[in-house]
């Protein structure tokens, strides 16, 4: 499947308003894991975070998680705990070395708010990480 979207159903936004409710900040591809249970069995893949918010994060990885449930961790060992995270969406990904060109982008939105710890791992935040902006139409 190329696209997987489950995205679900919001109000109509103004063309003025920014639709998401947190800012973006890039990740500089910071390792992680990802993890989620098939036919009883525990999964896992490496991945790279894209860019992320206290509230989601983009994932590049090579293996599409099963269901709309999926844990995230950081590899570098800063935090070692799994964040539950709701998968949202799956797109073909553009502009990755050709190594990763059969990766897909998950965008993934996490249950409760991301530790600080793993924000701060993923972002680089305070050292002068600026918020992704985006354009107006």
């Amino acid at each position: 499947m190329e696209v997987i979207d489950t995205l679900r159903k919001s109000a109509p936004e103004s063309r003025d308003q920014e639709r998401r409710r947190a800012c973006r900040y890039p990740a500089n591809d910071h390792p992680i894991s990802l993890g989620w249970w098939q036919k009883g069995q525990f999964q896992s893949a490496d991945g790279v975070l894209i860019d992320m918010s206290l509230i989601g994060a983009a994932v590049l990885s090579p293996n599409i998680p099963i269901g709309p449930r999926v844990l995230v961790a950081s590899k570098d060992g800063r935090m070692n705990q799994w964040l539950e995270a709701t998968l949202i969406r799956v797109d073909r990904h553009h502009g990755r070395p050709r190594s990763q060109e059969s990766w897909r982008l998950l965008r993934v939105e996490f249950v409760d708010p991301c530790p600080y710890e793993l924000f701060k791992a993923g972002t680089g935040v305070g050292h002068e990480t600026e918020p992704i902006r985006t354009q107006q139409s």
